[in-house]
């Protein structure tokens, strides 16, 4: 393992790595608030709500696989909750978790955008693209930069993780 693993992580560093998440699932939220005259509440709550479902089957699924929850080493919230509410499973298997239960998340990810350029498309108003575009920057721009700078460079499990690309150093 020639990664530095962190160390004296304290909550306010495991919330902010975590910010940019939270942050794609309010602006995820506000887009079906602007969508739907009628129900738009619903749909936001609907989608707030299948998120928060999303996290605790990440943190149940992929988190209770991974060694970083368990030592203390894991820079995002989740996996100190995760840790604190799940048992560890086997740690051999996180790969093979990982790539079949990170799907349930990617709805967070999808259906604001959808609902958005079908929103942009039939009824045009300026604060749907302002709100797309803040979306996409925070979903597709800055949450994967600062996973990927920060929380993967010094991860444990980096060797095992799907997310970085074959041939890519996974020892760095």
């Amino acid at each position: 393992m020639n990664q530095k693993l962190p160390t004296n992580l304290t909550t306010l560093h495991r919330v902010a790595e975590d910010l940019p998440t939270l942050v794609m699932f309010i602006l995820g939220a506000i887009i079906l608030l602007l969508a739907g005259p009628r129900t738009r509440w619903l749909y936001a709550l609907l989608y707030l709500a299948f998120c928060a479902f999303a996290l605790l089957w990440f943190m149940r699924f992929i988190c209770s696989h991974c060694v970083n929850a368990y030592k203390n080493w894991c820079p995002g919230v989740f996996g100190n909750i995760a840790s604190k509410f799940f048992e560890q499973r086997s740690l051999e298997t996180f790969k093979e978790s990982f790539k079949r239960n990170i799907v349930v998340l990617y709805l967070c990810w999808l259906v604001p955008p959808i609902a958005a350029l079908y929103q942009l498309v039939t009824n045009y108003t300026y604060r749907m693209l302002i709100a797309l575009i803040a979306f996409s920057l925070v979903a597709f721009v800055i949450l994967p930069l600062a996973s990927k700078g920060n929380s993967c460079a010094n991860c444990a499990t980096r060797s095992e993780c799907p997310r970085i690309k074959e041939g890519q150093n996974k020892s760095a």
